[in-house]
């Protein structure tokens, strides 16, 4: 009779162990569906139009407008255009976000598919006329738009962004929701993109294309206008 009792002894904690495995199973599938919830929501709160004043005149002339809106032949991106008082069309600068906060895309406004694979530069572009300010230590970039657009693609027609292991600002908060993803280049030079938005404000701002400077580039920054 001893046997049934030692098989008995046995079954009970492999019975828990199982349960136990399955139980575990389950939290680590649940958190990386928790994690592109808040991914989702992050991208999602940067979803609308914004406007960026001219300095010191919140409800003045508009100098940039971007209409981060899903692509009708791409729903699971957003898609906009920043467009500048007086620019050149074919030099203004695209933004794509994926709906899952996964990828993100800057680009030249001649490149529609975000998917496509990125059109190496044929040559190396002209160097950046730089300028020191009166009383500044570093030199800046003195740029016109083509310029720009050229900085900030390091002279590619568009770079092509994934999220990095940054964590990313949770959604919410007592004062109003917020978040903010981090990006880095899937290939070339380590240009890094950043993404914060609000339910009035956004920021967009790139590093690690501003020679001299480590400083972060302001790619756009305005507040809401008003579409969904």
């Amino acid at each position: 009779m001893p046997r049934p009792f030692a098989l008995a002894s046995i079954a009970v904690p492999c019975l828990f162990a199982a349960a136990f495995a399955c139980a575990a199973s389950g939290v680590t599938a649940a958190m990386p569906a928790a994690r592109a919830t808040v991914d989702a929501d992050a991208v999602d709160l940067a979803r609308g139009c914004w406007i960026r004043h001219v300095a010191g005149q919140a409800d003045g002339r508009g100098t940039a407008l971007l209409r981060l809106l899903p692509d009708p032949e791409r729903p699971g991106w957003l898609r906009g255009e920043i467009a500048r008082v007086g620019d050149d069309p074919d030099q203004r600068l695209q933004l794509w976000l994926a709906r899952d906060g996964r990828r993100a895309l800057l680009a030249r406004a001649s490149v529609r598919d975000p998917d496509a694979a990125a059109v190496p530069a044929v040559a190396a572009p002209d160097p950046i006329p730089m300028q020191t300010p009166p009383g500044a230590i570093h030199p800046t970039p003195l740029l016109d738009q083509a310029g720009w657009t050229r900085l900030m693609l390091g002279g590619s027609d568009r770079v092509a962004f994934v999220r990095s292991a940054r964590k990313i600002t949770a959604v919410g908060g007592a004062v109003g929701r917020s978040a903010e993803i981090d990006y880095r280049a899937e290939a070339g030079p380590p240009i890094r993109l950043r993404v914060t938005a609000g339910e009035e404000r956004l920021s967009v701002t790139v590093s690690g294309v501003a020679p001299a400077s480590g400083a972060p580039v302001p790619v756009f920054a305005g507040q809401r206008d008003g579409c969904d």
